[in-house]
């Protein structure tokens, strides 16, 4: 149709248009600084003639304007799948990093409050005695040494367990969180179905459901899929287990992730019944990290101290157990356990040793003389030299293997520490990358924003020119003089 009237009708839908171009350019630029914000564009579509022909009419016009079909979110759901991936794995290596880095630093290797300098004490301190077998400040050293390594042990050991203890409790958050950010995604699910349905905007729905997604996914690793009528479903990959894939959210309606702890401490989950399989690599996400922490690496640790503790103990008391005390008995135990179910964390000086010092079997001559009981404890009654040599605590010194197994633990951990943090830093460059691709789409530009306010703002003037030239020409016509 063409004719002045028709070219208002024209101009008319070129305003309106131009008018939801610059409140979504303004939009975008109001929410510059918000977190999930996904940019938009208002989608313009051109409104033609008579798109079927008949037979007694025909349309002269050329084109009745333009209208808004739509407010589109740029956004891509390739890129988003990859933001969730990565994302993943990032918060998997990242949760290890963290709970690792306060382990490592807890074993203050090299350090001068570390077993390694304990030993070291303790090592010198029967050098000391094996110099000066009857003297009581020597025994009394090696005492107070052997007290501080047994220390030193058992606050390793303590760390180690309380550590673990603190991630059952992440654990048991991080499940809380996933569970609630579960629910929320099913009934955002649900709420989207019914807003498209009566034409209402859903853009802001989209924005929280996508933040829900990611929130899921750096939790638990919860992968996306889209369903027919566009409902986010997630599964938690569940690789080695039966099935592969166990459901989380199915449309608007959202299962529950369910921690168990058994009786050594490992963390186990599952699903509407349908258990994970919690073997190390296989879960992801922040919950996957803490989980592999705890039942891999902590428990291993702590296996390898009560191992290096069995050991020490072991073997220094055999080696005490080959000498003479100051009684002329044949040594008895310098080390023992206060409670055999955590070997490390209660390792300690033998109540009899503490009380007297001098049973500490430093002497190799087991045919020794035993040192008269009125005289001190070390010495003759008549106030002479030592009763006993030193030869088996110079033995002793060097008779476990402690140092060495020792250094073998803290390297084993070090360079597992050092295999994380390597590991991490190359996910956070992916990460990074798939990031900055995501914001080039779906972030607001400042700049781009100006400019497409700028040419709204010129093409509403430039309509609302058309309609004060046809106004002008219907003003001649109507008011025209003959």
């Amino acid at each position: 149709m063409t004719g002045t009237f028709s070219g208002f009708n024209t101009a008319l839908s070129a305003l309106r248009y131009q008018q939801v171009a610059m409140d979504v350019a303004n939009n975008n630029v109001a929410n510059v600084r918000t977190d999930g914000y996904v940019r938009r564009r208002a989608v313009a579509g051109e409104v033609g003639g008579s798109t079927s022909p008949t037979m007694y009419a025909f349309y002269d016009g050329h084109g009745e304007g333009v209208k808004t079909q739509g407010v589109q979110r740029l956004y891509d759901a390739l890129i988003d799948a990859r933001v969730r991936r990565e994302s993943s794995k990032l918060s998997y290596l990242t949760t290890q990093q963290t709970i690792l880095a306060r382990v490592d630093t807890a074993i203050n290797e090299p350090g001068t409050k570390g077993i390694n300098q304990a030993i070291t004490e303790f090592n010198a301190s029967l050098q000391d005695l094996a110099s000066n077998p009857g003297g009581l400040a020597a025994r009394q050293t090696v005492v107070a040494k052997a007290g501080a390594l047994a220390s030193s042990i058992r606050t390793q050991s303590e760390n180690i367990t309380g550590e673990a203890a603190d991630q059952r409790v992440h654990a048991s958050t991080v499940v809380q969180q996933a569970n609630d950010a579960a629910a929320q995604l099913a009934d955002l699910n649900k709420s989207i179905y019914a807003a498209e349905g009566n034409g209402t905007d859903a853009g802001a729905l989209y924005d929280k459901r996508d933040q829900v997604a990611l929130s899921l996914a750096k939790l638990v690793g919860g992968a996306v899929t889209i369903a027919a009528d566009g409902r986010y479903n997630v599964a938690i990959p569940n690789a080695g287990g039966t099935p592969s894939t166990v459901p989380l959210v199915t449309g608007d309606q959202a299962a529950t992730i369910t921690m168990s702890t058994s009786a050594t401490g490992d963390l186990s989950y599952s699903i509407g019944g349908t258990a994970l399989n919690t073997a190390a690599g296989t879960l992801s996400g922040e919950l996957g990290g803490i989980t592999d922490v705890v039942n891999q690496t902590l428990a291993s640790q702590k296996s390898a101290l009560d191992a290096l503790a069995q050991t020490l103990v072991s073997q220094l008391n055999a080696a005490n157990a080959l000498g003479k005390d100051q009684h002329g008995d044949a040594g008895g135990d310098l080390l023992t356990f206060g409670d055999p179910g955590d070997l490390a964390g209660s390792i300690k000086v033998t109540d009899a040793v503490a009380a007297d010092p001098g049973l500490i079997a430093a002497s190799g001559n087991v045919n020794a003389p035993t040192p008269p009981a009125t005289g001190p404890s070390g010495t003759n009654a008549n106030g002479g030299g030592p009763d006993l040599d030193g030869s088996n605590a110079d033995k002793m010194s060097i008779a476990t293997t402690i140092t060495g197994d020792y250094a073998a633990l803290v390297t084993s951990f070090g360079v597992k520490v050092a295999s994380v943090n390597s590991q991490a830093a190359t996910q956070t460059t992916l990460s990074n990358q798939v990031l900055d691709e995501q914001q080039q789409l779906a972030g607001v530009n400042l700049d781009e924003e100006t400019v497409n306010l700028v040419a709204a703002q010129h093409a509403y003037e430039a309509a609302s020119k058309v309609m004060q030239t046809l106004d002008s020409i219907l003003d001649t016509l109507i008011n025209m003089k003959r």
